[in-house]
This record gives structure tokens, C-alpha cells and sequence, in this order.
């Protein structure tokens, strides 16, 4: 039975779908069955952030409307994130709960299934959903911060809510050494959620969004790499913050 992760975000631009998709690089490099499900309809920026997601011929809109199997529009590849695409248009009021339908037949094929979720408070899928895990993304900027405190909020009142975690992105370590009132407790506290990780700023990372090759740098994959261990209900300390590259 698959764990469903929904990754969200209160604002956008907080590089919410980066973290999907390095997440469930993560997870497939360490054997598990994965599939990173891109529900931002029409932006698609998952899509670009694994490479064989180019590949894809049908999305979720084709499952939805009936044009084809789940596991037709599924791309795979070999040591990656088996991938569903976002659809082509905006969905209906149903599909939500069509999705969700569609992924819980899925479960049993999967140890992982990861939603990259649209920016905002819409929570139409998570409301259908039985049980899941929200991974909340911010920044540490006090809009990115209000914003995810409010998807908190408004994720608490979904009933199949287990747990909600928190990401920080695009940290910076200079910064948090010059800014020394610092203090990830208190961004906790003021979120609502409990620190899944910190992942250091990667300019590869926005490399990769504009279509261009990317190796991400070994401290971005540590970072991801410490989330899914933690995930899996391994004891992984966090490093020290100023030490973040």
C-alpha cells in the first residue's frame, strides 16, 4: 500500500515541484516504487525536471477523460520515478474526485506516490483522499511563511490528513549566519508543522526549469536524500545551518 505524499505550497515560487521530483529521485534510488504525479494543469513544471518525462504521450486529463489507462499514461524509466503528467486544461469539479479514485486503485503497485500540487489553498484532491502526508514548502521570507502557515491550517481540516511536514527551500547559509535572530523553532512553530528538512539554494535547479542540463550539486541531493531517509523512519540528524551549500 502506497504512502501518498502531497506536496504543497501557500505561495508560489517557492520551488515546490523541485522538491517533488528530487524526492522521488530519492526514494527510487533507494529501490522503492514511486510515482510522481504532476497536478498543476497547464504550468507542468515537473515535466522538466526528469528526463524522461519529455516522453510522455498522454497525461492525467486522458485518464480522466477515458481516452486511456492509468498505467498507459504512466512513463517509466529504469532507476526513476515512474511519472503521471499534468493535464492540458484546468479540471472540472468532479475530476478531483476522479483522481483520487484512480491513484487509490493504483496503491498497490506503488511505495510512494507523490502529488505536485498547484500553488495556493485549493485542496479539492486531498479532501477526497482517505489518508495522506502533506509536505508543505516555504521559504523563509515572512509572505512564504504566512502562506504556509495558512495551507496548514486549511490542510488540518481535510479528514485524511496524517501528518504534516515541513520543507524549507532555497535556504541560503550566508544569510542565516549575518541574520543571527535566526531560529528554525520558531518558523516551525509559526508554520504549524514539524521540520522534515532544509534544502540549500542550487542555481542548477533553475537551470533545469529552463530546459537546460542539470547536475545538481551534491549538497541539494544530501538535503533530499536526508528527507527520504527520514521519510523511510530513519534518525537523521540535521546538520548545522551555517554549514548549507
Amino acid at each position: 500500500m502506497a504512502t501518498i505524499l502531497s506536496v504543497v505550497s501557500g505561495k508560489g515560487g517557492v520551488g515546490k515541484s523541485t522538491i517533488a521530483a528530487g524526492l522521488a529521485r530519492e526514494l527510487a534510488a533507494r529501490y522503492r516504487r514511486v510515482l510522481l504525479v504532476d497536478t498543476d494543469w497547464c504550468l507542468c513544471s515537473a515535466q522538466f525536471l526528469l528526463e524522461h518525462a519529455s516522453r510522455a504521450v498522454y497525461h492525467a486529463g486522458d485518464v480522466l477523460r477515458g481516452t486511456v489507462p492509468l498505467a498507459d499514461a504512466v512513463v517509466s524509466s529504469p532507476g526513476e520515478p515512474d511519472f503521471l503528467a499534468a493535464g492540458d486544461t484546468p479540471p472540472g469539479p468532479d475530476d478531483m474526485n476522479d483522481l483520487a479514485a484512480r491513484l487509490i486503485e493504483a496503491e498497490d503497485q506503488y511505495d510512494y506516490i507523490i502529488l505536485d500540487r498547484p500553488a495556493g489553498l485549493s485542496l479539492a484532491l486531498e479532501s477526497a483522499l482517505p489518508a495522506y502526508t502533506a509536505l508543505v514548502v516555504c521559504q523563509v521570507d515572512p509572505v512564504s511563511v504566512r502562506g504556509a502557515g495558512l495551507a496548514v491550517e486549511r490542510l488540518r481540516q481535510t479528514p485524511g490528513l496524517t501528518e504534516c511536514r515541513l520543507v524549507v527551500n532555497r535556504f541560503v547559509a550566508a544569510r542565516a549566519r549575518q541574520d543571527r535572530q535566526f531560529n528554525l523553532d520558531e518558523l516551525c512553530d509559526r508554520v504549524g508543522a514539524r521540520l522534515l528538512g532544509v534544502v540549500p539554494e542550487d542555481e542548477q535547479v533553475a537551470l533545469a526549469l529552463v530546459g537546460r542540463s542539470a547536475a545538481f550539486t551534491p549538497a541539494w541531493r544530501l538535503a533530499l536524500g536526508r528527507m527520504a531517509a527520514r521519510l523511510e523512519g530513519e534518525a537523521v540528524p540535521l546538520p548545522k545551518l551555517t554549514r548549507l551549500k
